[in-house]
Order: structure tokens, then sequence, then C-alpha cells
């Protein structure tokens, strides 16, 4: 230790202020600035030799590039000469204020400081991979917040910083134990990530994980990895998860809950992508105080979770029932625009049609606080819309109203309608807000229902009904041919024909794509047709930057919009970015909770993520839903096949088979795979020559030939397939970068081109 008063060169010591293994810290003063500042003092053994002092010189020379609020500032890096000998010093910023440390010390934080405090952390964090500067020694000792909550973020001392100094630090830098106090083996034990445990090499989503921790320490004021011994405290990093963080007693949201167990995922693929990624979570929480309210108070306030359950025809008249189903549908899609309502959307919703239950029951088996029931019925021009807003939890009537209005006055009824529903459910709309609601996509009553009448059709998912819907929106265009909502319908119809190989895919995409640009053109601001191009610019454009561009203003624009969450989870699955798909999909299934296939979409992302008893899982409980759905069917055939359950696979897939009778969606393919997996060579070989023949009739996808090839051991074949689905842009390329059926051919030459070739690596 230095004694206060000693001078080191120019600075004078005035007291210590910590020390670890990388060195000891003082508070100085720098009589040349009149200012004070902070030394470590590097030690002797610790720097011996040129090439550490180089590496060290370099380290502060990137961190002094630094330039970011919540990053204490490095000044200088010195070597001081004096009698005895020389000594080598990082000069700093000293930042006031009280340890983070210390502030858990005495309990949990509360909950929004806690949060702010995260989200700063994680933007000093997202500054520093910017830069390639991975920290690698997060703690809340190593974080300190000034008297005005700012959080500095500290001691850069085992950083990894750049590619090249990286690789010689790992190389110098085994994770066997260097340590100089307890934990300590190139980051403080507790807080180190699962492959800093195992001495892999750590990249940005380290730090994330380590910022998990602390996270978890600020909410609970317990670690998340509390053991008696270092090595105890090791094994349960690799091999356990976290106690559940209500078990401290505190009452911390789930949404909370969410994020800090993402950040503590074992696999770095499933955390959060970037630091940037985290700190965008944490400020969505921080700007919903109705998410952070423990549930006791959130009955006091205002409802936020509404379930639309289908209005009843009271007609009978099955020719009636686009009015019905299309005014509950226009209903759900204006309510889920609002950021504080969690809306359930109309694939679960409609699973009640047409049964006789108890509306409380509904919503108490959906999760929701308030149900909205109504009673639609015409008479002649007439149309008589009975409604009335239901607390599940209380069972008080909250609202409830009729209105009689023309045929012709039907959207007057939906504004109506939506604007009280807006005013009882307990909370403000600000004015961005009321012009959501109040928003009228046509004046055009006729064309209007022409619109419902393609939704009726568009939501049976066939492909005649996917036509029937673009022959009625087509009229409504007639009609208004400023009707965005309408240009986006032919969208979403041509996208699914293209989708589903009803209709070529060079086909149908360009159609589609037409159609969400005039769709956009009309109104920059339509959710939907946002998440149809980016739907298009990943499948047709294969341009992932604009593709994921367009699903974030989707999920921006309407928040609640279930389909647009699940083909950005997808996409970001596509892309390899796991965590972040999980994540997204399991929000849609959230806003969708009795969706079949949203089900499947989870199922898929968790496949293609090699969670594959998860994936099982959730292909079975959408086959609950629905045993009929021909896709859940085979989806979860192809999961059984890549977890070793050959046979199992192939009675799926021979179940998928028989329920498509024939139809596009025919899953020989993967029965094919399944085959060759499970050593029937000869079977594989007779499906695969089938489906070449049937290329000269109907649409046959190379790439799930390619698919049958490589799992058959044919390199080569099944290389010239997927070249050729290149050239024939087919659409199931997206999953080329990720897709378990080609991982033999990782190594191959051909295929790391032909993913370079996407943009894909």
């Amino acid at each position: 230790m230095i004694s206060p008063g000693t001078r080191l060169g120019p600075y004078e010591i005035l007291a210590p202020l910590g020390a670890g293994g990388m060195g000891e810290v003082y508070r100085a003063r720098d009589p040349r600035l009149n200012r004070e500042v902070a030394i470590k003092v590097l030690p002797r053994d610790f720097l011996e030799g040129e090439e550490r002092k180089t590496r060290f010189e370099r380290e502060a020379k990137l961190l002094a590039a630094l330039n970011h609020p919540n990053i204490a500032s490095i000044y200088s890096f010195e070597e001081i000469s004096s009698s005895s000998a020389s000594q080598h010093v990082l000069v700093m910023e000293l930042v006031e204020g009280e340890g983070l440390d210390e502030k858990i010390r005495s309990g949990p934080l509360p909950l929004e400081e806690a949060l702010s405090y995260g989200r700063q952390i994680a933007e000093a964090l997202e500054a520093a991979h910017e830069k390639g500067i991975v920290h690698r020694d997060l703690k809340p000792a190593n974080v300190r917040v000034t008297p005005k909550g700012v959080v500095k973020l500290l001691d850069f001392g085992l950083a990894k910083a750049g590619p090249a100094l990286a690789s010689r630090a790992d190389a110098e830098s085994p994770t066997v134990s260097r340590v100089s106090e307890p934990g300590l083996v190139l980051g403080t034990v507790g807080y180190m990530s699962p492959e800093q445990v195992r001495g892999l090499p750590a990249d940005a989503r380290s730090d994330l994980f380590s910022l998990g921790a602390v996270l978890y320490e600020m909410f609970t004021g317990r670690r998340a990895f509390r053991r008696e011994t270092a090595a105890e405290i090791l094994t349960a990093i690799l091999r356990e998860d976290p106690p559940d963080l209500a078990a401290s007693g505190a009452q911390i949201p789930s949404a909370v809950s969410a994020v800090v167990l993402q950040c503590l995922e074992k696999d770095p693929s499933r955390r959060f992508s970037s630091a940037g990624s985290l700190a965008a979570r944490l400020t969505d929480l921080l700007e919903d105080p109705g998410a952070l309210a423990p549930p006791r108070a959130r009955r006091k306030k205002a409802i936020d979770s509404v379930a639309v359950l289908p209005f009843v025809n009271e007609d009978g008249d099955a020719e009636q029932d686009y009015l019905s189903d299309g005014l509950t549908e226009r209903l759900i899609d204006t309510l889920s625009q609002l950021p504080k309502l969690r809306v359930m959307a109309r694939s679960t919703v409609f699973r009640f049609k047409n049964r006789d239950a108890d509306p409380l029951a509904w919503g108490r088996e959906l999760g929701v606080r308030a149900v909205l029931t109504g009673r639609l019925r015409k008479s002649g021009d007439t149309l008589r819309v009975q409604a009335e807003l239901v607390d599940v939890a209380t069972g008080f009537r909250l609202w409830g109203g009729q209105h009689n209005r023309r045929i012709e006055d039907l959207l007057e009824v939906e504004d109506v309608l939506a604007r009280e529903i807006c005013e009882h459910l307990r909370f403000k709309l600000t004015s961005p807000e009321r012009k959501r609601v109040a928003k009228h996509h046509t004046q055009s009553a006729e064309a209007y229902q022409l619109y419902l009448k393609g939704r009726f059709f568009w939501n049976r998912w066939t492909p005649d009904g996917m036509r029937a819907a673009i022959a009625f929106y087509e009229s409504a265009i007639e009609r208004d041919p400023s009707y965005a909502l309408a240009w986006g319908g032919i969208a979403d119809a041509w996208g699914v024909l293209g989708n589903i190989k009803a209709v070529p895919p060079a086909e149908a995409f360009p159609r589609a794509k037409i159609a969400a640009l005039k769709a956009l053109e009309l109104d920059p601001n339509l959710s939907e047709a946002h998440a149809s191009l980016g739907f298009l610019r990943r499948f047709f454009d294969w341009e992932w930057s604009s593709a994921e561009r367009e699903f974030r203003d989707a999920v921006r624009l309407n928040p609640g919009y279930a389909t647009g969450r699940r083909w950005y989870g997808q996409f970001l699955s596509g892309m390899g970015r796991h965590g972040e798909a999980v994540a997204e999909v399991r929000l849609a299934l959230d806003l969708d909770p009795l969706s079949v296939i949203i089900h499947t979409a989870l199922g898929d992302v968790l496949f293609y993520a090699r969670r594959y008893d998860e994936a099982i899982a959730m292909y079975r409980k959408a086959l609950e839903l629905d045993p009929h759905f021909v896709a859940g069917h085979s989806d979860l055939a192809r999961a059984l096949e890549h977890s070793g359950r050959v046979e199992e696979a192939i009675e799926s897939y021979e179940k998928a088979i028989q329920l498509a009778g024939g139809s596009i969606s025919d899953p020989s393919i993967g029965l094919a795979n399944a085959f060759a997996v499970g050593g029937r060579r000869g079977e594989a070989h007779e499906v695969l020559e089938e489906l070449k023949k049937r290329r000269a009739e109907r649409y046959v996808s190379p790439w799930g030939l390619a698919s049958i090839y490589a799992r058959l051991g044919e390199t080569n074949a099944a290389l010239e397939w997927l070249e050729r689905a290149y050239d024939e842009h087919d659409s199931t390329l997206v999953w080329l970068k990720v897709h378990p059926r080609f991982d033999a051919l990782r190594s191959e030459p051909r295929l790391t081109a032909l993913v370079q070739k996407m943009g894909l690596g």
C-alpha cells in the first residue's frame, strides 16, 4: 500500500480507494490541472516484460477512445520513475458517489431504480462492445452511482480489446485459478459467464450474463449463484438455474424476471443479441409503469388486458357472419394498437365462437382482466349492436351499451364502441392514441363491407379462401383505390399462397410486394403492411436488414399484432439469433395463447435452436388444440427425427401425409429424410424419385430434394440441388444458416460459399 502524502511523479496520493488482483486504486491530486483523479497502480510482477507493458498500453489507448457518460474516463497510461524503480499507473476520472455493491448491501433496490441502473450499465457496455472491448469483470463493485443517480462503469483491467489483442490475452490467461480475492478467475466468481468458467473465448454476450447476475442481485438483494465455496459457485454457474426471483419475497413482475433469466441463459446464443437490445428492453419496462406495478396495486389501476370475444350473430344466417366476425376483428385490431393494453388475438378468441359457456370463465382461462362480449342483429338495412365490458376479477359490469345504426354506418359503430371501451378501461389516452382509435381507413361503407368479407375468407387459411379474399379486396379497392388495409390484405393473401407453394413463389411474391408497397404508400404507419413487406423482404428479396427494419416498424406501430411478432421471431431464428427469436415468439403467444400456428412457430424457433425436447412439447400442444393440423404433425416428426426417435418420426410423417391427402403441403420430403436417417435408403430413394417426377407437374422445392440427398450422405447431389434452389430463388433457403438437416455439410466450401452469397455468413 502507498501511504497518503506520497508522491507518484506529479500526483499526490490522498487516500486508498480499493484493491484487487489487477492493481491498487487511490484517490490522488493532480496539481497541474488542480483536480482530483483516481490512480490505479499496476503490480510490478504483473507488468514484467515489454510484451505485457505494450498490451496494457494498447488497451489503455482503446479505453481512452471510449466517450460515454456511463463509463469512467481514462486520462492516461504513464510510467513514473522513482529512485527505487519505475511504476506503471492508469490515471482515471474520479467518480464520487457510492458503489453499487454498497447500495445492495442493505437489501433489494426499488424496482425502477434497479431498472434505471441496469439500463445505464447496458448502454455503457454497448458503447464498449462497439469498440470491440469486452469488460469480462462486470460486478457491483465495478459500478459506481453518483449522487445524481448516474451510473459509471469502472475497471476495465480484465477487458479483452480487439481481435488481435484478444487472441493473445486469451492465450496468456487461462481460466485456472489465479485468485487474489475469493472468486477472481479472469473475472469474479459469482458473476462470470459459463464460457469464462470453461476457459472459452468471452465475447460481448459474456458481459450480458454478468449483467444478468448484477440485475438479479439488485432486484432480490441476493446473489444469483450463492454457494459456500468458489468451486460450488462455478459448478452452479455451469449446471444450475438461479432461484426464482419471486422466492426472494420481492414482488417482481414476470416481464422483469424474463429479462433477467434471458441474460442468465447458459447458452450465449439464447441471451439478448446485444447490450443495445437489452437496454431497449429495460427502457420499454421503465416507460410502462403498469407493467411494473405489483399485482395488488395493479388491481387499483387501469385494466391492462382484455379479450374481445366473438360477437354473436343473432340472425343465425351464416351469410351475415362476416359482419359479426368483422366487427370483432376490427375492435381487436384497433385496441391492440394501444401500448398499455394487452389484447388477445383473433385466432385465440375465435376458438370460443359458438360455444356456450360463461364469458368470465373464458376470461380466467385466457388470463385477462376484462372481457368484451357483444351481439349483432341485422334487420333490413338496420344493425343493432349490443356490447358489454366485464371485469373478470370481480364480475362487475364496467360498461354496456346498445347502438342502432344503418348498415352503412357500421364504421361509426366501430368508432363509438372503441372510444367508449377505452374510456371504461380506466386509462387515459394520449393524443396519438386517440387518433389511432378514431382512425378510419376508408369512408366507403361498401368498401368496408367488402373488406370484411375478404377477411372472413382469408381467415379460412386455405388456397381457395385466399383467392376468394383477393377477389373481395380487389372489389373494395374498386370502390376506394386509397384503401390501404385492402391493399395490405391482397399482400397477405398472395404472400400466403406463395409461402405454402399453392402458387409458385416467383409468381405470388411479386404480386404481394406490389400490394404491400402500395399499402405503405397510402399509409406509412400501417403495421400490417410493414409486417407483410418484412415477410417479402425476407422470403422473396433476401434483404435481411430491410426485412428486420420492416418487422421492427410493424411491432413498434402495433405492439399487439401477434402475427407481426411471430414473423419477426421467425426471421430472427433464421438469422441465428435464437434467444431473441424465442423471446419474440413467446410474446406473440402471450397475445394469442390458443393459436395453433403460433404454438407451431414457437416449436420451430426452438427446433432451429437445437432445443428439440422443448420443440416437441410445443408441437404436441399445437396438436392438442387441433389434432388435424398437418404442419403440426410434420414439424413434430421433424423434431423427433433430429432427436434420434426415428421410428416415431416416421409414424408422425405418415400421419401428416394421410391428413394432407395429396395437397400442396405434402410432407413426403420429411418422410424421405426420416427413411434416410433410419437406414431405409431404398425407400428414401423411392420417395426422392417420385418427388423429382412431380416437378414436371407442380412446384416441388429443390431445397427439399437437397435435404434428402444430404441425409443420405450424397454430398455432391445435395450441394447441386441447393445451388439449383438458389437459382430458382427457393424461399426455403432463408433457413440455410440454421437448418440442422445440413449440419453435416457445414465444412463444405460450396455450402460456405452459398451461405456467404446469400448474405447469411
